[in-house]
C-alpha cells in the first residue's frame, strides 16, 4: 500500500466526530442510568453540590477506558463527542483526580456501595435481554457460573502495597471474578480484589471475600438469595481448599474446583483398570469422544474413600458431603513441560465437584475455565494493567472503574445484537464445541461462517478497532441531531443497527 499525494492540515469543523462508534458504549450508560445509579450508590463520599459527580466521572471513566485510556489524561479521548455535542460536558482532569482521591478517602464504604450499584445495573441490563437473562434463566442443573483467577500486575515504580511476586517480579496480585454466560454468548466481570504482589495463590479468606461480594454484584441476591442455588463457583487448583468449598456449600452454592495432584494419586491413576475410564469429550469425527488411550477422565472418588484415611493426600471427610474426584489424563500440548506428578508421557489433572452427572461432561464444563483466561486478558485492555496512581484507595478506585468499563462493554454487546441471532449462538456453540469443528459436512461449515459473524465475543481491542473507531458527521437542523456514520467503515451497518437497538429498549430506572 502507499499514500497518495495529499495536502494535509487541521480542521475544527464541529460536525466532524471522529471515534463516534464509542456512542455504543455511550447510549448504554444512559438507558441504564449509570450516573445517576452511581450517584445515589456514592451519595455523602464526595461533595453534593459539584458539577461533576463522583458517577459522572467513573462512567466518563468506563467509557474511556473503552476506548483505550490508561489514565485519567485520556478522558480526553471522548473529547470529540463532547465537542460535537453528542455527550455531555466532560470532567477536566484536574476534577477527576479530586473525584478519585476523594472516593479513596472512604474506600471502605466504596468497596461496600458499588457492588450495591453494579448489582442495580446488571439487574436492568440482564432483564433487558429477556428470555435470555442469565438469573431467571439459570436452573441447577444449568446453573449460572462464577470464574475465579488470580492474576499479575506488574508494574516498575514503588506504588503503595506493591510486592515482589512469585514469578519473580514486582507488583500486585488480584483476585478476579467474572459471569460465564457460555462459549457462544460471552461473559462479563463481576469483582476485583486488589491484593499486594506478594498474597498467596490459595488463600482460602481471599477467595471467600471475593465470592461474598461477587454474589452481591448479582441480580436478586438483595431477596434472601433465592439465586444461590442456582450458582456454580469455579477455579483453578488455586481454589481447591477445603476451607473455600465448605464455605460454598454452606451457602448453597454448587461448585468445580481444581485441586493439585500429588504422586499419590498418580500412581493410583497408574493402577487403574480399562473398564472404568471414559473418553474425552472432544469435537472430533468419532462423535466427539477421544480414545481411552489418548486421553480419557474418570472418578476415583471411590477408590479415595475405599483407601485409608489421606492415603492419597486427600481428605474426602473434611470437604463436605458428596464432593467427588474427577481426574483427567491426556498427552500435553506441544511444547508444554511434564511434572513429577505426570505419568506415562502423559498429564494428569483433577477437580472436585459436588454435581452428579457422567464424568466426561462434568469434565467438560470444568475445562470451560479456560474462558476466563480471555476474560483477564480482556480486562487488561480495559486499564486493568495500568493501575496509574501511587495510593492502594486511588487503585482500588481505578479497579472499580475497570470492572464498570468491562461490564458496560459486555452490556452494550449483548443489547445490541439481534436477540435471534443472539439466541441462536448459545445453542450453536455447544454443538460446535461437541464436533462441528472437525466434521466437513455443510451443515458444520454454516455454523463456522456463521460464528464468524458473532461480534459481540469480540475483545476490547477488536470492538475499539472494528466499531468503536467509526467516524461521522453531525448535522443539526429543525432541532434534530442527527448522527451521519461513516459509510466507508466496514462495520457502519452494525453499529446502526446495535445503536437503534439499544436507544428503543424501554428500560424502568
Amino acid at each position: 500500500m502507499k499514500t497518495t499525494k495529499t495536502i494535509i492540515d487541521v480542521t475544527t469543523d464541529r460536525s466532524v466526530c471522529t471515534g463516534a462508534g464509542t456512542l455504543l458504549l455511550a447510549d448504554t450508560a444512559t438507558a441504564l442510568s449509570v450516573t445517576d445509579t452511581l450517584d445515589a450508590a456514592l451519595a455523602g463520599l464526595t461533595p453534593a453540590t459539584v458539577t461533576h459527580s463522583a458517577g459522572s466521572v467513573l462512567s466518563s471513566l468506563a467509557v474511556a477506558l473503552s476506548s483505550g485510556a490508561t489514565c485519567l489524561d485520556d478522558l480526553n479521548l471522548l473529547t470529540p463527542l463532547a465537542a460535537t455535542g453528542l455527550v455531555t460536558p466532560l470532567p477536566s482532569t484536574a476534577t477527576a483526580h479530586r473525584r478519585i482521591h476523594q472516593l479513596a478517602d472512604s474506600i471502605d464504604r466504596v468497596d461496600d456501595r458499588m457492588p450495591r450499584a453494579m448489582r442495580t445495573l446488571r439487574t436492568r441490563a440482564w432483564a433487558a435481554l429477556g428470555d435470555m437473562n442469565p438469573a431467571t434463566s439459570a436452573t441447577r442443573d444449568n446453573p449460572l457460573i462464577l470464574d475465579i483467577d488470580a492474576s499479575l500486575i506488574h508494574i516498575h515504580s514503588d506504588k503503595q502495597s506493591a510486592a515482589a511476586t512469585y514469578k519473580k517480579g514486582f507488583g500486585f496480585h488480584p483476585l478476579c471474578a467474572f459471569v460465564d454466560h457460555g462459549p457462544g454468548v460471552g461473559g462479563e466481570p463481576l469483582a476485583v480484589l486488589m491484593r499486594p504482589g506478594n498474597a498467596g495463590a490459595n488463600n482460602a479468606d481471599d477467595h471467600i471475600e471475593l465470592i461474598r461480594t461477587a454474589y452481591r454484584a448479582l441480580p436478586g441476591s438483595q431477596n434472601g438469595g433465592h439465586i444461590g442455588g442456582k450458582i456454580l463457583v469455579r477455579t483453578d487448583g488455586a481454589g481447591g481448599t477445603r476451607k473455600f468449598a465448605n464455605h460454598l456449600y454452606s451457602r448453597g452454592f454448587a461448585y468445580s474446583l481444581g485441586i493439585r495432584v500429588n504422586e499419590h494419586i498418580g500412581r493410583l491413576v497408574s493402577t487403574l483398570p480399562q473398564d472404568v475410564k471414559q473418553g474425552v469429550l472432544r469435537p472430533d469425527a468419532a462423535g466427539g469422544v477421544t480414545d481411552t488411550d489418548t486421553a480419557y477422565v474418570t472418578d476415583i472418588t471411590g477408590l479415595l474413600e475405599s483407601g485409608k484415611t489421606g492415603e492419597y493426600g486427600i481428605r474426602l471427610d473434611a470437604f463436605p458431603p458428596g464432593t467427588r474426584v474427577i481426574v483427567r489424563v491426556e498427552y500435553p500440548s506441544a511444547g508444554c513441560q511434564l511434572r513429577i506428578t505426570d505419568i506415562d508421557g502423559r498429564r494428569v489433572t483433577a477437580f472436585i465437584t459436588d454435581s452428579s452427572g457422567q464424568p466426561q461432561v462434568l469434565d467438560l464444563r470444568h475445562r470451560g475455565r479456560g474462558r476466563c483466561e480471555q476474560r483477564i486478558k480482556d480486562a487488561k485492555d480495559l486499564g486493568f494493567l495500568a493501575v496509574p496512581h501511587h495510593s492502594y484507595a486511588a487503585n482500588r478506585i481505578w479497579t472499580h472503574a475497570v470492572v464498570l468499563a468491562g461490564a458496560m462493554s459486555t452490556w452494550a454487546r449483548l443489547l445490541g445484537a439481534e436477540p435471534a441471532e443472539l439466541a441462536a449462538a448459545k445453542t450453536t456453540a455447544c454443538d460446535m464445541r461437541r464436533n462441528g469443528y472437525s466434521t466437513t459436512s455443510e451443515q458444520a461449515k454454516d455454523k463456522r461462517k456463521a460464528a464468524r459473524s458473532w461480534w459481540w465475543l469480540w475483545g476490547p481491542g477488536s470492538l475499539r478497532a472494528r466499531v468503536l473507531s467509526t467516524a461521522a458527521t453531525v448535522a443539526r437542523h429543525a432541532r434534530q441531531v442527527r448522527v451521519h456514520l461513516d459509510g466507508n467503515a466496514a462495520h457502519a451497518g452494525l453499529l446502526e443497527a446495535a445503536l437503534s437497538r439499544i436507544r428503543s429498549l424501554s428500560i424502568p430506572i
